[in-house]
């Protein structure tokens, strides 16, 4: 209490408050709950608080002495009689108390007495009652969310009399609604502070209110042809036929959106987001709110522009979305091998523009490139040549699209006229992917034909035929038997000829018949056979062995001959030194040999007259014999004598001659005839006494 001078004061003081409560509490809330209301409202509080008045009984005297610093008024009196039960009465008072000046009022028992003043303070009287500070009050505070108090929410004790300022702080996005209280003395009603005094249980609820916003979401630029999810907000879609929408929010609460984008605007097009504008400068996102406004998103028209190809291989550009009457242009580029022949709608030009209002396509058309593949031959054309696009003979061209396979095989020869062929093509066949215009040659060998043949005679050529340029050739001329290589018609040269070919050539082989030699032999001295041999000049050897003669056939010609007797070693006494012989002809050699020991003319003894006849072969037969006078020698062993003047006879190789044997001697053994006229031996055969 605020007036207190005594113990047995303040006990009274506390009798008379208790007393007071329990008649306000029971009897007159509702006026003193108007009352304190009225001069919270109309008074300062900080007046409220500083108000103070100081209570000193004397008897049945009451002295109020106002001990603050501003005026106090006192405006009531409540009077109760606990005895009866009644209910308090107030009696009216206008009383004003300076600063430091005292009011007298006479108390009456068993009555309690409160006095209340303009600020809305309670003062009891201590008088005849127990002094109430030893209770104890609780004071409950709670809360709302939004704000907080002080003291914070929860139950806090007090004694009697105790005053309690309380105070409400609303938080952001909270408004502040105000105070609730329960119990004898409580406080309701808008003030965020103000105090209590604990002369009873009090409870005081602090409401705070969210303040709520209202957002709206719009759009611009879309038309109905929109469809589909234009917006979500906090998870939820909304179409463009939703749009605008406003959500009613409390402020400071968290909120996600998204302006979708692309949205359908129907084949062909479609709307894309460009910007936001309002609460929030971003497509999508999350934000708090924080009053009230629009967040409006602003879209572009869009139309789809479609490059394609039509036809062929290539790459084309340009196909996508433009904004609604801005510009697409559309280009292209042929694959390699291909070119651009137009667009769909006819223009040639490598570009195409269009102004995009409305969807729109274009298409190239492109053409293969074909290339010519020619075929050659090296080192004439010619040459036959098959393709899998067609044959022909070189130079020979196909056309052949690009990247397209062409298989070849060329003649393995072909004929470059009389006498000339190519042969042995290098490549002789393969295959090429065609990337551009292409030439392949084959590369030839060049043959040259020898033509052998035999121009005369009788004989065989060897070495004609087919050879490669410049290389060496060689004929070779086989006369037949009895037959001999004369010449070549053509060509100058021998047997066999040689020569490096440049051209076709011809070469005849002439042959002409040998000649016929006959060969024989006699001994003159015994008139036998003579076995010899005759070697030509050509190294020819004509044997001769008796019987007969011995035959050789020889070029035409003039031989020179040498002789030999292998029978008796003998040289030859008469033949030719050589003999010559025609094509075709014949010609005959006799060689005349002496062998003196190998002749027994069987003389008979003594003087006498003999007749020697034989044989002889000579060039003429022995025809020139005949009439010859000759010299012979008879030997008788001891020395020999010679007779002279004896006449041969001789008539076809046959002789005769008729010596005289003048020496008389017996044992002649031969006889020797020389001719006078050749030096020629001539031996006895058949001598004839």
């Amino acid at each position: 209490m605020k007036a207190v001078s005594s113990m047995l004061a303040g006990l009274l003081v506390l009798l008379i408050a208790v007393a007071c409560v329990l008649a306000i509490s029971f009897f007159a809330v509702g006026i003193f709950s108007s009352l304190y209301q009225e001069q919270q409202v109309t008074n300062l509080l900080h007046y409220k608080d500083a108000e103070y008045l100081s209570m000193a009984i004397s008897g049945s005297t009451l002295e109020v002495t106002n001990g603050g610093q501003y005026t106090a008024r006192i405006t009531q009196i409540m009077v109760w009689n606990p005895n009866t039960g009644s209910p308090p009465t107030f009696i009216n008072e206008s009383i004003t108390l300076y600063p430091g000046s005292s009011y007298n009022f006479t108390l009456q028992t068993p009555y309690r007495y409160a006095i209340l003043t303009s600020y809305g303070n309670e003062w009891y009287v201590p008088f005849d009652i127990n002094n109430p500070t030893v209770d104890i009050y609780a004071l409950t505070i709670t809360s709302t969310p939004g704000g907080s108090t002080t003291p914070a929410p929860g139950t806090y004790y007090y004694t009697y009399g105790d005053k309690v300022t309380l105070t409400a702080a609303p938080a952001q996005y909270y408004s502040w609604g105000g105070w609730t209280g329960t119990g004898q003395y409580s406080y309701s009603g808008s003030d965020q502070t103000f105090s209590v005094y604990m002369w009873s249980n009090i409870t005081e609820a602090a409401t705070f209110n969210p303040i709520y916003a209202t957002v709206t979401f719009a759009q611009t630029g879309m038309s109905s042809s929109a469809s589909g999810t234009v917006l979500t907000v906090d998870g939820n879609p909304y179409t463009y036929s939703q749009l605008p929408i406003s959500f009613t929010w409390q402020e400071g609460t968290t909120h996600s959106f998204s302006w979708i984008s692309p949205v359908s605007g129907g084949s062909g097009a479609q709307y894309v987001w460009e910007s936001t504008t309002g609460l929030s400068s971003s497509q999508s996102g999350s934000f708090t709110v924080t009053g009230s406004g629009s967040i409006t998103a602003a879209y572009q028209l869009q139309y789809y522009f479609t490059v394609g190809i039509a036809s062929g291989s290539g790459s084309v550009s340009g196909s996508g979305w433009y904004n609604a009457g801005s510009t697409a242009t559309a280009s292209e580029s042929p694959a390699g091998g291909w070119h651009f022949i137009d667009w769909s709608n006819g223009n040639t030009g490598s570009t195409y523009s269009v102004t995009m209002n409305g969807p729109n396509s274009i298409y190239a058309n492109f053409g293969i490139n074909s290339y010519s593949v020619t075929f050659q031959s090296n080192p004439v054309s010619g040459a036959p040549v098959s393709t899998n696009y067609g044959s022909g003979t070189t130079p020979y061209s196909v056309t052949v699209n690009y990247g397209s396979t062409i298989t070849y095989t060329f003649g393995s020869s072909f004929s470059g006229g009389s006498g000339v062929q190519y042969v042995n093509p290098n490549p002789s066949s393969g295959s090429q992917t065609i990337y551009g215009s292409t030439t392949i040659t084959a590369s030839y060998t060049t043959q040259l034909y020898v033509n052998a043949y035999v121009n005369s005679g009788s004989g065989s050529v060897s070495g004609g035929g087919w050879y490669n340029e410049s290389t060496l050739v060689t004929v070779t001329a086989y006369p037949s038997t009895n037959w001999y290589f004369s010449s070549w018609t053509g060509v100058s040269g021998g047997n066999p000829y040689q020569f490096n070919i440049y051209s076709p050539t011809s070469i005849g082989a002439n042959f002409g018949e040998d000649g016929e030699i006959f060969y024989s032999s006699q001994d003159y001295g015994t008139g036998a056979t003579a076995i010899s041999t005759a070697t030509l000049s050509n190294g020819k050897q004509l044997v001769y062995s008796g019987g007969s003669d011995a035959v050789a056939w020889v070029p035409p010609g003039t031989y020179s001959i040498s002789y030999s007797n292998s029978q008796y070693g003998l040289s030859v006494y008469s033949a030719p030194s050589s003999v010559s012989v025609g094509s075709g002809g014949t010609a005959s050699v006799t060689a005349a040999y002496y062998t003196p020991t190998g002749l027994s003319a069987g003389f008979t003894t003594g003087v006498g007259t003999y007749t020697i006849y034989g044989y002889l072969t000579t060039s003429d037969n022995g025809a020139g014999l005949g009439g010859q006078t000759i010299t012979v020698y008879f030997d008788n062993g001891g020395g020999g004598h010679l007779a002279t003047g004896y006449t041969v006879t001789a008539s076809n190789g046959y002789y005769s001659y008729t010596v005289n044997n003048p020496i008389g001697n017996t044992g002649i053994s031969y006889a020797n005839a020389v001719f006078n006229t050749n030096g020629g031996y001539m031996g006895a055969t058949s001598p004839n006494t």
